[in-house]
């Protein structure tokens, strides 16, 4: 559909608007920006048909004069000095972008494109399945899988981590080659078995509720998080305004990523420990346990890793004081200029500003962080000794 042009008027302030909807690739989907006049949340969107559009707060009206321009684009970040440009285009400067700088040039933005619909398509296949073997309701889980409960865990649980592949794509699927060497050495050492042995106590706690739980929450706030992550497939570093600005819906989601993130870094960290000093259990310091690792605070949790040149990208964009100051609710936001402040530290005295779309890129890096650990974790537990 390119572009469409659809004036509107917001039904509360009565303001006035020439929206220019650059139309994106996943259905449905819609753009929200806030009225310049009165702040309601004004949104525009089209339907999988491409025919109905999804509106809230405003009213179709006739064309005129002296209408304000608003650019809107749900997949991209918008250049806050043409926002009002009414022969802006992002989409056309986005394959400039990456046809000269971008990761595997036009190919590589296709793929992307194309794997943002993809994992949407096969998540959605398999969630009902993933939630009743999450569950245990093995009656409604028989007549397509059989009677044995190993195997239909290990064919759901199997489609679950197919999906990853059409996520991490681009610069996030180069992380693979360093990690799954580690992993191939840690399988070597005869001392895994016992490595095994503890991460297979921790499976329902991680496939049942870990994972179905943070995938679920994706799902339901994808299209908020959608307009960097063709940028970061891509290898770019988002920058501008989102036009997909609903802060509350998404405000606590890094803070629930950091938490099970927090928990899943016993993974590459129990890697480390066995590859460096032939114990999973054994760090650095002697008087340091493994009892005390599990209960220490989750800030320092990847430190153990850092220096392991080949597993320290799990250790990137964990950081605890956007956790801090989102699960305190210590934080304001400007919708207007989409920044928000973080009340960091003891009694919220520090303080941390962030742009929206630096918040929206730290929430993509580690669920695509998080997804490599689940598979790191799936591979490790069903490797045969």
């Amino acid at each position: 559909m390119g572009i469409v042009r659809y004036c509107a008027q917001c039904l509360t302030c009565g303001a006035k608007y020439r929206l220019r909807y650059n139309v994106g690739n996943k259905y449905p989907q819609s753009a929200t920006f806030p009225c310049y006049e009165c702040g309601e949340d004004l949104t525009l969107g089209v339907d999988e048909s491409e025919e109905n559009y999804i509106t809230k707060n405003i009213k179709r009206i006739d064309d005129g004069k002296d209408l304000k321009v608003v650019n809107l684009h749900p997949e991209l970040t918008i250049d806050p000095e043409f926002v009002n440009e009414q022969y802006y285009f992002p989409s056309i400067e986005s394959l400039m972008k990456q046809k000269e700088h971008g990761y595997n040039g036009i190919f590589g933005f296709q793929q992307a494109q194309l794997s943002c619909i993809q994992y949407q398509k096969f998540w959605d296949e398999i969630k009902k399945d993933f939630r009743y073997l999450k569950e245990n309701r093995w009656n409604l889980l028989k007549t397509e899988y059989g009677e044995d409960k190993l195997e239909i865990e290990k064919e759901i649980i199997d489609k679950v981590i197919f999906t990853f592949d059409f996520f991490l794509v681009g610069v996030w699927k180069k992380m693979f080659p360093d990690i799954g060497n580690q992993i191939k050495e840690v399988i070597r050492q005869k001392a895994f078995a016992a490595m095994r042995s503890y991460l297979l106590t921790i499976k329902d706690d991680v496939f049942y509720n870990k994972m179905y739980s943070v995938m679920s929450r994706y799902r339901e706030i994808e299209s908020i998080l959608l307009p960097t992550l063709l940028d970061q497939k891509c290898g770019f570093v988002p920058k501008g305004i989102s036009s997909s600005n609903d802060w509350e819906k998404i405000k606590h989601f890094y803070g629930q990523l950091y938490e099970i993130y927090g928990d899943m870094l016993q993974v590459p960290s129990a890697m480390n420990n066995q590859l460096k000093r032939g114990d999973f259990k054994i760090f650095a310091s002697p008087d340091f346990t493994w009892g005390k690792y599990l209960d220490s605070d989750k800030a320092g949790r990847a430190a153990n890793f850092m220096q392991n040149k080949k597993l320290e990208s799990l250790g990137q964009y964990y950081v605890a004081s956007i956790r801090n100051g989102t699960h305190h609710e210590a934080t304001l936001f400007d919708k207007e200029t989409q920044m928000i402040t973080l009340f960091t530290g003891k009694g919220g005295r520090a303080i941390k500003q962030m742009s929206l779309i630096d918040y929206v890129v730290h929430c993509n890096e580690l669920y695509a962080r998080l997804l490599i650990l689940f598979r790191l974790y799936s591979t490790l537990i069903h490797e045969e000794i």
